[in-house]
Parts: C-alpha cells; sequence; structure tokens
C-alpha cells in the first residue's frame, strides 16, 4: 500500500527540502518534486477546465497553474508551451496574483483543495 502526503505535508517536505539542498541542486529539486506527487499517493491535479471553471483563470493561465503545480520553472512551462519565457513568467505572474499567492508551492496545494 503506497503512504497517501495530504497537501500540507506536501508542501511543508518541499519547503524543509529547499532549505536544507544547496542551490546548485535546485534543477534536481524540480524532479524530486515531480517523483514525489506522481509517487506519493498524493490526489491527482484537476483537468485545466476545473482550474478555469473553479479559480477563475483563463485558458492559458490554467495550463500555466497546472504545469507550476508539477515544480516547473518558467523556462521549462515556456519550452513546454512553445511560448518565450518573458511570456512564461507573466503568465505566472498573473497565475499567482490572481490566486492571492507567493509561492510555486501554494498553487500546487490551491490545485489539489480545488479537485
Amino acid at each position: 500500500m503506497t503512504p497517501t502526503l495530504a497537501t500540507g505535508d506536501l508542501v511543508r517536505l518541499e519547503s524543509a527540502s529547499r532549505a536544507l539542498l544547496s542551490p546548485l541542486a535546485a534543477p534536481d529539486l524540480n524532479a524530486w518534486r515531480r517523483e514525489v506527487i506522481e509517487t506519493a499517493g498524493v490526489a491527482s491535479l484537476p483537468s485545466p477546465e476545473a482550474v478555469r471553471d473553479r479559480l477563475g483563470l483563463s485558458a492559458r493561465e490554467a495550463e500555466v497553474a497546472l504545469l507550476l503545480a508539477e515544480g516547473l520553472s518558467n523556462a521549462d512551462v515556456a519550452g513546454r508551451l512553445f511560448i518565450a519565457p518573458a511570456t512564461a513568467r507573466r503568465h505566472t505572474e498573473n497565475v499567482l496574483g490572481k490566486l492571492g499567492l507567493w509561492s510555486r508551492a501554494a498553487v500546487a496545494s490551491a490545485l489539489l483543495n480545488a479537485a
């Protein structure tokens, strides 16, 4: 049986891990975060349509929010969506602003709560 982590536990675990790891390990932290989300039995993220409906985001902002919840950087989001990094950064700022959040980890928590 796979253990399940609550959303808050996942966010605290990620924050503690970030504090312990050196800045040089930051790219590996994103891969580690995605692996934890995929394997820890955490509730799945909602569909882009559900994110739009429940959180009042545009279609593109919903896509970006879901990618942020996976732990992607702005550069990774830009590559995945075939947009400029500056555009990805602006979408990220819009998502954080509309949801009243300050961090990417909080976006994951908000999306899991909206599921």
